[in-house]
């Protein structure tokens, strides 16, 4: 990899990481100068991977210039709960992938309840695997793009009790292929999550919930 582009790709992986660990809250504005800075290298390579993150839609560039982190509202977020939920109930109705979830409830087990961080990269990594059985490429692509995107509202899950049980759940069930069992554990998973959608949203605009 070129200079310049070992430089961006640093910029884009460190940014990503604070923008997934819930530093920033909703509506942020980027400080491109403060940002490049913090991380010891120029501007051109932080504003090309903040370019990057809005063709993820992580963040969004604003009107008269800039970049910012996108307003979020109970409707947007009912939506990517539903995105998340449609995507997964498809790739369970096509084969799944044997074995893949293998390993994961040993991991849960040993993760501890208030470990917000474990339990948040815990369920982004059980519904990766989950999504492995889905026939199409860009149906696990789009598993792994609203992943991001409910990254950092996973942290703001965290006044709901018992995370690790509902999670430790999901994996059980996955791992001992029930998986009508497993889509009614997952139906439960988000319609307590639309139940809550209220507090869960003031706790991210109040945000940082985690500093890296």
């Amino acid at each position: 990899m070129a200079p310049d582009a070992a430089t961006a790709d640093q910029a884009y992986r460190t940014l990503k990481a604070h923008i997934m660990s819930a530093r920033f809250p909703p509506g942020t504005m980027f400080n491109v100068h403060g940002l490049a800075n913090e991380i010891g290298i120029s501007i051109t390579p932080v504003r090309d991977a903040m370019e990057r993150l809005v063709g993820e839609r992580l963040i969004t560039a604003r009107a008269g210039g800039g970049f910012e982190m996108p307003q979020v509202s109970v409707e947007t977020l009912s939506d990517l709960y539903l995105w998340n939920a449609f995507l997964l109930r498809t790739a369970l109705s096509q084969a799944p992938a044997a074995g893949a979830q293998d390993g994961m409830v040993a991991f849960i087990e040993t993760v501890d309840p208030d470990d917000d961080a474990a339990l948040v990269d815990g369920t982004a990594t059980l519904f990766l695997l989950l999504s492995q059985g889905a026939r199409l490429c860009e149906h696990r692509a789009a598993v792994r793009s609203v992943n991001d995107r409910l990254q950092s509202v996973r942290f703001a899950e965290r006044r709901l009790r018992d995370r690790k049980s509902e999670l430790l759940r999901l994996a059980t069930l996955s791992e001992s292929g029930s998986l009508e069992a497993l889509r009614n554990a997952l139906s439960v998973y988000h319609r307590r999550r639309a139940r809550h959608l209220p507090a869960i949203l003031d706790l991210l605009r109040a945000g940082p919930a985690v500093r890296i």
